[in-house]
């Protein structure tokens, strides 16, 4: 593992910083191998390094101990040069005794950001740039940092994981586990001075003691299992696993959803049969991860499968990356199929993220739909993915339509981007468009045929002329805001409501020909999940979502 941050003056030096660990009971790290992803390397274990030019590039860093017995890369894309309004990052390093769970967060964010909030992971929160946060028990949390600017414009929000086990002293512990349908096999092991006791802790509070037991659990699933070792010298140790309980199925496909820096908190997998011989997808499940990303589909029958995961709207990086396929993949043609009966799990999904637009005067609307307007009113899609590409194929922005069929990119750069609507099975024909001072706002109009997705060139029908942004920023931090474009003067309602369907404000507004951007207060309200609805009495009927975060 690494992290990085950027020289301040805006140049494309960047410091990298390695954060990788070790096996406990083997030699120390003692040998580090960077890949820059521009075809120059590093054998220091912090190196600086100077790019010769703008892009994204894929830095890889390879370890390995004093033995070779333990040996890991990992792989990131990094962004150097290239205009991010803000990018939320941090540092983590333990208290110099390490004997009281504290620890220090070192704010290395970028885009001179005004605010800062911390959660923990244990319930509490801070808003220091740089905290001091002591942890009343050990565990591995998940710690977020959450930045905007003194004028909202521009949010961002970064989480990393953080084992919390105090000082292991002389005896360091682990464990292994075999598996035998529902029933489990553990055996500890340690380093170190021998341990007088071993105590195991379950999710459903059952406590076992010894170095070998046995467990059944009750269903199929992943858990969490705590492992204490302690010596006659009181000295302790915890460790922490997962256990894939898989029921004795054999036709099982499992695996976890990964972020940059972490795992999924809030995110939902979907689980596509393909028809043999065609392009005909079903979507035959859903899975919702548990708090390490897990997600596990059980007694499935021989067949091919797809992947798709997507953050939900309670998750704290919801927006920051896209629906994505397994293994890494941004449309399905070039995802990779899992097959069942050739399965090889885990089948890890790492969602591809968005680098975000640079605010600006243009704007990008359009419909999608099943019928073209000289042959009827068109058949609104909603939930279809429409993604927004630069240039080079980088994933600037992406919206799902909603009930409606409109979708849109509000308060971008003037310049040239390319609009894609995934929808897994279909062929789409993309949109290479560009922005100009003299065509600022465009609109686009998919059709939905068979297997293919095309461009009409007939205009979106009147129903759906009325267009919403989605709202920004989210999450908000004193102020909201949607953009509303109406075809003619009217007046419109907009209600917030909260996620137990309470009314938390409600207003009028007399808009005016055009794109109007309207803004509400949020700084009094609590965190969680609520909605606006943008309303009139000639039927209009729009919703649109948001979490806050405190």
């Amino acid at each position: 593992m690494f992290t990085y941050y950027t020289d301040s003056t805006g140049t494309t030096t960047v410091y990298f910083i390695d954060q990788s660990i070790g096996n406990p009971a083997g030699p120390p790290i003692n040998s580090w191998l960077w890949s820059f992803g521009d075809g120059t390397s590093s054998t220091e274990q912090n190196p600086v390094h100077i790019y010769q030019s703008q892009g994204t590039y894929m830095v890889c860093l390879t370890i390995s101990n004093g033995d070779s017995t333990c040996t890991d890369t990992y792989c990131s894309t990094i962004s150097v040069g290239i205009n991010i309004p803000c990018q939320a990052s941090f540092l983590i390093y333990p208290d110099s005794s390490n004997t009281s769970g504290t620890y220090h967060f070192i704010d290395t964010s970028t885009g001179n950001p005004s605010v800062w909030f911390w959660s923990f992971g244990d319930g509490s929160t801070s808003y220091q740039q740089n905290p001091v946060h002591t942890y009343q028990s050990p565990g591995l949390y998940l710690v977020c940092l959450t930045i905007s600017d003194s004028l909202n414009l521009c949010t961002s929000t970064s989480c990393d994981s953080l084992f919390v086990g105090g000082n292991p002293g002389n005896c360091t512990c682990r464990f292994d586990a075999t598996t035998t349908g529902l029933t489990v096999d553990f055996e500890g092991f340690t380093s170190g001075i021998d341990p007088t006791m071993y105590t195991w802790t379950f999710p459903d509070g059952t406590i076992q003691f010894g170095q070998q037991i046995t467990y059944t659990f009750t269903a199929t699933g992943y858990y969490t299992v705590l492992l204490t070792a302690v010596n006659a010298d009181s000295c302790t140790s915890y460790y922490t696993g997962t256990v894939a309980v898989q029921g004795g199925s054999t036709n099982d496909i499992w695996g976890q959803v990964i972020m940059a820096n972490s795992f999924a908190d809030e995110a939902m997998v979907v689980l596509f049969s393909q028809t043999p011989g065609t392009v005909n997808f079903l979507a035959e499940d859903t899975c919702h991860v548990d708090s390490s990303g897990h997600y596990y589909f059980a007694n499935l029958p021989a067949g091919t499968y797809y992947l798709l995961a997507e953050l939900l709207p309670l998750s704290v990086a919801y927006g920051q990356y896209i629906p994505t396929y397994y293994e890494s993949a941004a449309i399905w043609q070039n995802a990779i199929p899992v097959v069942v009966g050739q399965i090889t799990n885990p089948y890890n999904i790492i969602l591809l993220p968005v680098f975000g637009t640079t605010y600006g005067s243009g704007n990008i609307t359009g419909f999608i739909g099943t019928q073209l307007k000289a042959f009827g009113s068109g058949t609104p899609i909603a939930g279809a993915e429409i993604m927004l590409l630069d240039e080079s194929d980088q994933i600037l922005a992406f919206d799902v339509s909603d009930e409606n069929g409109t979708f849109s990119f509000e308060n971008i750069a003037l310049g040239s981007y390319t609009v894609h609507p995934e929808m897994i099975g279909k062929t789409t024909v993309d949109a290479d468009l560009t922005l100009s001072p003299s065509n600022s706002s465009i609109s686009l109009t998919y059709v939905v045929s068979g297997s293919n997705v095309f461009m009409s060139l007939e205009p979106a029908p009147a129903s759906q002329e009325v267009a919403v942004s989605k709202v920004f920023p989210n999450p908000p931090v004193n102020e909201a805001a949607v953009s509303i474009r109406v075809p003619e003067a009217r007046t419109i309602n907009l209600m917030v409501i909260n996620q137990v369907g309470q009314v938390v404000t409600s207003a009028n507004a007399d808009m005016q020909k055009g794109t109007t951007t309207v803004r509400w207060d949020v700084s009094g309200d609590p965190g969680g999940l609520y909605f606006i609805k943008i309303s009139s009495p000639d039927g209009l009927s729009i919703i649109r979502k948001y979490s806050i975060i405190r």
